[in-house]
């Protein structure tokens, strides 16, 4: 049977091999792993073995079909990987950080269908803190979507680049049977050392836990826990400027939340800078968030160092103070601190392929 199956397949592969001639598929992914230590988090210090601190951990399939014209057929497959535990991500969905397939014209633009990220991800490259402290150093709560913030069931498309660096995003997703609608878009322009960008999104019905993400004992005048927003409206607005190797960063996001006739909004201001020392880099950032009267400042410090174009070692520092009503410190994927403070060291190890 095995020699069968091998005849045959010799057999068909020119075949194949023709009509795949103006194809492409590529793997890829990223592993990575690294130790924490927390100095405060329920009630004592832990150490912790984490995946994908640097960059999440991911396992995908990305490929392209010429079909002529300038028109191509486009589709990522994209699995995120928890290194630590062998486990897939995404609460263990086979392809829970990306899947698509579209259409891509040179002229026109691509329109793709899937599970995609909304534009606020666009953000993410002026986040010092973000980039440095990693994971740990996204926005409070990272209610913004700077990290990256998934929609099921959504049609994206993406502009063509115009106007000598600028490009135009949309999406929307009619949230089917969840009713958890929603729009998103973007602008970005960069040309030479310039890059900016604005963008936006808006979320019905969106499950959120303030308490637990945030730190705030109350919210809307009731005990704070797992709620249903009405609608969660992010939109920010970011900003770099290269200076040869000396590169500033700046992003502000705002976040109105709204329930029951009622609206707050958590605001986050990230400055930074980074700059590269040969095979490494060093970069340091602040970001401060406020939520009402509860606010919380964060600084991120980091250093990373490229053993070859794909394997990076780096460290990174986060600390964080809570302060006005804010009842806890804490940090994206990480418990909340028994108190107001939380410092997180992390050292590790990120492998691309």
């Amino acid at each position: 049977m095995k020699r069968t199956i091998c005849i045959t397949l010799a057999a068909a592969l020119p075949a194949v091999a023709a009509m795949a001639q103006s194809s492409s598929v590529t793997i890829y992914g990223t592993v990575g792993l690294g130790i924490t230590h927390v100095n405060s988090s329920s009630g004592g210090s832990r150490w912790l073995e984490e995946s994908g601190v640097l960059r999440a951990g991911r396992l995908g399939f990305t490929g392209t079909e010429d079909l002529g014209g300038g028109l191509s057929a486009v589709f990522t497959l994209e699995q995120g990987i928890l290194a630590d535990a062998g486990a897939a991500g995404q609460g263990g969905r086979l392809f829970g950080r990306q899947s698509w397939v579209g259409l891509s014209s040179k002229s026109l633009g691509a329109i793709t269908l899937g599970r995609q990220y909304d534009m606020m991800n666009r953000l993410v490259r002026y986040s010092t803190a973000g980039d440095i402290g990693a994971v740990y150093g996204f926005h409070h709560g990272d209610y913004d979507r700077v990290s990256g913030f998934r929609i099921d069931n959504s049609i994206k498309y993406v502009s063509p680049v115009f106007g000598g660096g600028a490009q135009l995003a949309l999406l929307t997703a009619p949230g089917e049977d969840t009713g958890q609608r929603t729009i998103s878009g973007g602008l970005s322009y960069a040309n030479g050392p310039l890059d900016i960008a604005v963008s936006f999104a808006s979320t019905k019905r969106q499950t959120i836990n303030p308490s637990a993400d945030l730190g705030v004992a109350t919210f809307f005048g009731a005990t704070a826990g797992s709620i249903v927003a009405d609608k969660v409206t992010p939109r920010g607005f970011g900003v770099n400027y290269n200076f040869g190797s000396f590169k500033p960063h700046f992003a502000y996001t705002s976040v109105r939340i709204e329930r029951s006739g009622k609206s707050t909004s958590l605001d986050s201001m990230d400055i930074g800078v980074s700059y590269p020392i040969g095979l490494a880099s060093i970069g340091a950032g602040m970001t401060h968030s406020k939520l009402e009267s509860a606010s919380w400042d964060q600084y991120s410090v980091g250093y990373i160092y490229n053993l070859s174009k794909r394997t990076k070692i780096y460290g990174n520092i986060n600390y964080q103070k809570a302060s006005g009503t804010a009842r806890n410190a804490v940090m994206p994927t990480l418990v909340a601190a028994s108190g107001r403070s939380q410092l997180v060291p992390h050292v590790g190890l990120t492998h691309d392929f």
